[in-house]
């Protein structure tokens, strides 16, 4: 199984290989001030964060053919990046979406029951939590098969989480939602 991995805002690949060290685990494009690196620019306001789709669209366009029958999973802006990659027409075996948001004001097309795993935090801060309820919904409006995992989580993979994350990889079409 090949599993390609989106790092969030501010982080690297290298942060995402701890949680699965077979995985490709690339560095955004962007390098930040501080020497985190990015997908898109970002910024963050009163309602979570903001960014250009623009941007995302270009960010997302090198890795559509790239991760055709991989399974493709992201942590927050990682995460927007697998959205992005699904609205652009990717066509990942699977997809997991850590923290995430939808990155793309598009509808989705369809995803015939792609099986996709979303996990987040109720009490993320960062993220908010309606980021994974809206993204869901559009999902599964796609006919994507959509399994859960939310908990009193902040912005993290939360060990709930990272369970949910590992029976999905096992069997990505067999999982079960699950809130705590």
């Amino acid at each position: 199984m090949r599993i390609v991995l989106f790092h969030g805002y501010g982080s690297n690949g290298a942060d995402l290989r701890a949680l699965a060290p077979f995985a490709e685990c690339p560095d955004g494009p962007l390098s930040l001030d501080w020497g985190g690196r990015a997908w898109f620019s970002l910024g963050f306001g009163n309602d979570g964060p903001l960014w250009s789709e623009a941007e995302v669209r270009d960010a997302a366009r090198p890795w559509i053919d790239r991760v055709e029958g991989a399974v493709i999973g992201g942590f927050s802006q990682g995460g927007a990046m697998v959205h992005a990659l699904l609205a652009m027409g990717a066509k990942p075996s699977a997809a997991i979406v850590m923290s995430g948001f939808p990155a793309l004001a598009d509808a989705l097309p369809p995803l015939d029951g792609l099986p996709v795993l979303v996990t987040h935090g109720r009490r993320d801060p960062v993220v908010p939590f309606r980021a994974a309820e809206e993204l869901t919904a559009r999902l599964r409006a796609a006919g994507a098969t959509v399994e859960t995992s939310f908990d009193a989580a902040e912005h993290t993979v939360s060990a709930n989480h990272l369970e949910a994350i590992m029976i999905f990889l096992a069997d990505p079409r067999g999982t079960a939602s699950a809130e705590e």
